[in-house]
């Protein structure tokens, strides 16, 4: 990992449904595509290119539970890149003993906007710096639970909220660019980091291509997180690590 603080961080994803990787689009549920790579194969790729690994369990966004313990075990065993999981954490239960194992970052999406007093004992317990909150946007507004339920609030007014209570790391996706391979939301995280300059923010769904991460780059954000370009080899391990090389 390089330690840079002016580097953009690539952040590869391991979306995760019944114990294996999967990669969704636009969210669908029923539009899923898997594959066969094993955790060994794909975190020894990741290792050679990433800031971290992100970790999803989608099962357990759309159930509240945590669900794939084995397969966020079995890989963890595997990295000594930082790993940030996210998917599930809905009890202060269940986060405690995901950092005891040793996750670097907890992402909370559905209950940082349905139950506060959770989240501020979060932060009260584990500091914000462990802290980072899903935004998931569809047309201006916040999505939850695992993005099948929408809410009035907007993704601009629910950052300003958390940001009030001390909270200052991130990730933001476009629902209807993820898993779509044809590029980012830039205008988007460009309004965002303008609005919020001082904010850690990770953009989320779109990457289709190792330009679509220089074009994130150029928004000033502080990286991205992608997952169905690099299984599908629309985007190389020597791509990522010129990116990476050229500063």
């Amino acid at each position: 990992m390089n330690n840079n603080q002016n580097t953009f961080e690539l952040w590869p994803a391991i979306d995760l449904m019944n114990g294996g990787p999967v990669r969704l689009t636009k969210g669908d549920f029923e539009a899923q595509s898997q594959y066969a790579l094993s955790f060994n194969d794909i975190v020894a790729q990741f290792e050679t290119f990433a800031s971290g690994i992100h970790i999803i369990d989608l099962d357990g966004a759309k159930s509240g539970v945590l669900t794939n313990t084995k397969a966020v075990s079995d890989i963890m065993n595997l990295a000594t890149l930082p790993v940030q999981l996210g998917g599930g954490i809905s009890t202060f239960e269940c986060l405690n003993e995901w950092m005891t194992v040793g996750i670097n970052r907890a992402i909370i999406g559905t209950k940082a906007l349905t139950d506060p007093d959770l989240l501020a004992r979060f932060i009260t317990n584990f500091g914000v710096d462990k802290i980072m909150i899903s935004v998931d946007v569809k047309q201006g507004k916040v999505m939850t639970k695992g993005w099948t339920e929408s809410n009035e609030i907007g993704a601009f007014e629910f950052i300003e909220s958390l940001i009030q209570k001390g909270i200052y790391k991130f990730m933001v996706t476009d629902i209807e660019q993820d898993g779509t391979l044809q590029g980012a939301s830039n205008d988007l995280y460009r309004a965002l980091k303008n609005k919020f300059p001082n904010i850690y923010l990770l953009a989320a769904g779109g990457v289709g291509c190792i330009g679509d991460l220089q074009d994130l780059k150029a928004t000033g954000i502080s990286g991205a997180i992608f997952g169905k370009a690099f299984y599908e080899g629309k985007i190389s391990i020597e791509e990522l690590n010129q990116f990476n090389n050229a500063g």
